[in-house]
């Protein structure tokens, strides 16, 4: 969500056919037995999207714009599942910065209007950590508080 999807969805086996009881689905029966959709609806995957929802819900994300300069030094550049995708405005009042993995995120604070505000999010569980405010224009080496994704919030507090 902060590098330019073409859209984000989510579909499961019986939520895209509204099967009101388990049964195979039209034209994919070979995809196998799909739940009722009031069943389905309570997946992990509706749960993931039930969190970006709330997380996105929070800032107003279509300021963000792709800003990969905001992250000093990109894993993904030698390995394509830790690339980290970060977004800003243009008044970089707001940051968004996604690592797929947990470890150090090295981040570019002169591309942002300090005092900033740092949160970590979870989005496994939706959950923020305590946040911290960076005065500093440097570039700050900021670890992920697990070993998976998490989203680093970073916002202006004049």
């Amino acid at each position: 969500m902060v590098g330019p999807p073409a859209g984000v969805t989510y579909g499961a086996h019986g939520i895209w056919g509204w099967h009101l009881e388990e049964r195979l689905p039209i034209d994919h029966v070979y995809t196998g037995l799909g739940p009722a959709w009031y069943d389905a609806l309570h997946f992990p995957g509706s749960m993931d999207m039930k969190r970006l929802r709330n997380l996105f819900s929070t800032f107003e994300w279509w300021k963000l714009r792709p800003d990969p300069q905001l992250i000093a030094a990109q894993p993904g550049g030698e390995d394509a599942e830790k690339f980290i995708a970060a977004a800003k405005t243009e008044s970089g009042d707001l940051a968004v910065i996604y690592t797929p993995v947990g470890g150090s995120v090295s981040v570019d604070f002169t591309r942002v209007a300090r005092p900033a505000q740092v949160r970590w999010y979870n989005p496994a569980d939706g959950t923020f950590s305590d946040s911290l405010t960076v005065t500093a224009s440097e570039v700050q080496q900021l670890e992920t508080p697990g070993t998976g994704d998490a989203v680093l919030l970073i916002t202006h507090q004049p």
